[in-house]
């Protein structure tokens, strides 16, 4: 038949040997000098359950049918109420008349009907439909104890109980009866054997807040309330019903999976019996097991061993471990897979979130090293750093991180690639864990960074939050949200290194591995600032990460003649040429610039000192550049005085060349005239003359 658990309000655990001790009536019903047939003896207790305790009245017509007979009884609010008239000699007959025929609404009323109020009292009820009774003594305002004081339900059950009204001792009843009740200032537990029958019918149903309790002996008594549960066992424990009423759960809804929370609450009251428990659990996972369901079964961990009960363990397929720890004030919820028959699976601890969307986990091995790179080259928003990167920026979807002490301007240098990257369309997600939305839009403003008008266009989104409102886990699965929400191209976290307030560098180390990898795998390019402690090492930092970036910026302070000047160089750049010289960095109302760092002989010149070598050279080079401008002016002159002589000789040149060649025309002339005149001469002495005839 299995075990039957009685609970009485809370859950009462009546037993008729402790209600009636040996000796007394219950136990010498039968004459002394009968010899009466040996048989158990029973006591029938009935629960609490307002008006569903009238199914007490049908348990009594079944035993009364199959004449079990009743030894005594116990009962608790209305199970004390159909006990005590069964006590009285009512049958289950009679109960069931009586409850019908029963005017219960005007048995809870207490006010007189309205044919029996005076005229005056008939006008208050027309005219205040909601009435609160209140009470005045020395001098302060009493509210009253119940919602229904109960005189007329008092009156009600003294009529039914009117044939025992002079006995005031339960065993004298014709089945001896007790009612239980709670003392309202202790919490214990009362037993009422004597008194007024009535009274303890009603003191026995008076629940808190609806009926008013019932003074007696001194006590305030109200309906059986316990805050230690307890419960009768009789019979033999085993599974059966529950499998039976499991079975038909299934077969209704077609069920392939069934969740049992708890294993403890099952077998909270054998504890003390392991070996029952085994079998049953043992009996249990089978059954599901030759049925094809898939069972997840919650269980509390021992406090010094994995299981309570020895062997759940070892029967199921797979064991996840819960933990819940506080570390620095900071609770975080671990998750930790013992065991996963068939299966490989990782055996780390990994922390997780019960959150809006349900359990969250991100264990660092289920990223792997897979995500797709990008040969495209995005602008840092400062042409000076995109120079010193080879002049074209960094990758996408690579990760950023710029690192320095206080005031170096790592957030103006993240604000910059933000405001790039809205300028070239793209969505940006900004998560700032120091500064609020309104004093970063001041301060870029300051820098001529206009942020505002990126958030009007829809293109800048921020999330601002304190580091220690929230887990890691917390601020990891809210950053993972709000990526996926947005859907950015470029995410900006300011600063990481604050994340590690109220927690350890290890678990901060692994939540932004996480963060990197993920950011990675979706495409996303990441920047990050980090805040260096002054006088540490600059190049590591406290969270471990500069290994996981692709590209690494130190921002520093330059100090030299009384100044500190900030400086920015690169550590490392990931697949291409970056500069290893360090340059000046510079805020100023006209915006952000880097500049080259000036040699001079003391060493490397920043700010004043750096302005006024530059100016000092300047000056060098205009006094030079003067100097050889006169000299060139002096030469061009002497090179016109002399190019002036030049064509002064060649003019003499030329009219002496002219003169000597006419000369010499003039002298060749007369030499061939001379020689004309000469062949002439000879000629004429060579021809004879004609003679003039005979």
């Amino acid at each position: 038949m299995g075990k039957l658990t009685l609970r009485l309000g809370l859950v009462w655990a009546l037993g008729a040997g402790c209600l009636w001790p040996p000796g007394s009536r219950a136990d010498t019903q039968q004459p002394p000098d009968t010899e009466a047939p040996a048989r158990p003896r029973i006591c029938l207790v009935l629960s609490g359950g307002g008006a569903r305790g009238i199914a007490h009245i049908g348990v009594l017509k079944v035993l009364e049918e199959l004449k079990i007979p009743i030894d005594c009884i116990a009962g608790t609010s209305m199970g004390a109420i159909v006990g005590g008239l069964y006590a009285s000699g009512m049958t289950a007959l009679e109960i069931d008349a009586t409850m019908r025929s029963l005017d219960w609404q005007e048995a809870f009323r207490d006010a007189p009907p309205r044919r029996d109020l005076a005229f005056r009292r008939k006008q208050d009820d027309r005219n205040f439909l909601v009435r609160l009774p209140l009470g005045l003594k020395h001098g302060q305002i009493l509210l009253p104890k119940g919602f229904i004081q109960g005189q007329k339900l008092q009156e009600t059950l003294r009529q039914l109980t009117l044939p025992f009204s002079n006995s005031t001792d339960f065993d004298l009843l014709p089945t001896p009866f007790r009612a239980v009740a709670t003392d309202l200032e202790t919490g214990n537990a009362v037993l009422m054997e004597k008194g007024d029958l009535a009274i303890a019918m009603r003191a026995s149903m008076s629940a808190p807040g609806v009926f008013a309790p019932v003074e007696l002996n001194g006590r305030l008594l109200v309906d059986a309330l316990s805050l230690a549960p307890q419960s009768v066992e009789t019979g033999e424990f085993n599974l059966e019903a529950l499998m039976v009423r499991l079975a038909w759960a299934v077969e209704q809804i077609g069920a392939k999976r069934v969740a049992i929370d708890s294993l403890e609450s099952l077998f909270a009251a054998f504890s003390g019996r392991p070996a029952l428990v085994r079998s049953e659990l043992l009996w249990l996972f089978s059954w599901m097991e030759e049925r094809g369901l898939t069972a997840v079964i919650t269980g509390e961990r021992a406090e010094d061993t994995l299981i309570r009960h020895g062997m759940e363990e070892f029967l199921s397929d797979c064991v996840v471990l819960l933990d819940h720890r506080v570390v620095d004030e900071v609770a975080t919820r671990r998750l930790r897979i013992l065991k996963y028959r068939g299966s490989t699976h990782g055996r780390n601890e990994y922390p997780f979130l019960i959150g809006p969307e349900g359990l969250e986990v991100l264990p660092i091995t289920s990223l792997g090293l897979n995500q797709q790179v990008s040969s495209d080259r995005l602008s840092t928003g400062i042409a000076g750093l995109d120079e010193m990167l080879g002049g074209l920026g960094v990758f996408r979807a690579s990760s950023i991180l710029v690192s320095g002490t206080s005031g170096t301007g790592k957030t103006t240098i993240g604000a910059s690639f933000a405001s790039a990257a809205c300028q070239r369309g793209e969505t940006v997600l900004f998560f700032s864990f120091e500064e609020s939305q309104s004093e970063i839009l001041r301060n870029m403003a300051s820098v001529s960074l206009d942020l505002a008008g990126w958030i009007e266009r829809g293109l800048l989104h921020f999330y601002c939050e304190r580091p220690t409102t929230l887990g890691l886990e917390d601020h990891l699965a809210t950053m993972r949200r709000l990526v996926d929400r947005v859907a950015p191209t470029l995410v900006v976290i300011d600063p990481v290194s604050s994340l590690s307030r109220g927690t350890s560098m290890n678990d901060v180390s692994a939540m932004l591995m996480r963060q990197i990898y993920y950011l990675k795998l979706a495409g996303i390019t990441a920047v990050m600032t980090s805040l260096t402690e002054g006088g540490s090492d600059l190049e590591r930092t406290e969270l471990n990460i500069s290994s996981l970036v692709d590209t690494w910026l130190l921002a520093t302070t330059l100090q030299g003649s009384g100044e500190r000047n900030r400086g920015l160089y690169v550590l490392k750049s990931r697949g291409m040429a970056h500069s290893n010289q360090i340059r000046e960095f510079l805020l100023s109302s006209e915006g952000v610039s880097l500049v080259p760092v000036y040699m001079g002989p003391d060493g490397v010149l920043t700010g004043s000192a750096r302005a006024a070598a530059e100016a000092v050279e300047t000056d060098l080079g205009l006094g030079a550049e003067q100097e050889s401008s006169q000299l060139s002016e002096a030469m061009e002159l002497r090179r016109k005085a002399v190019e002036t002589h030049v064509a002064s000789l060649w003019a003499d040149f030329e009219a002496g060349e002219s003169l000597t060649a006419r000369r010499i025309m003039e002298t060749k002339k007369r030499e061939h005239a001379l020689r004309a005149a000469r062949l002439e001469q000879g000629r004429q002495r060579t021809v004879k003359p004609e003679d003039d005839g005979p």
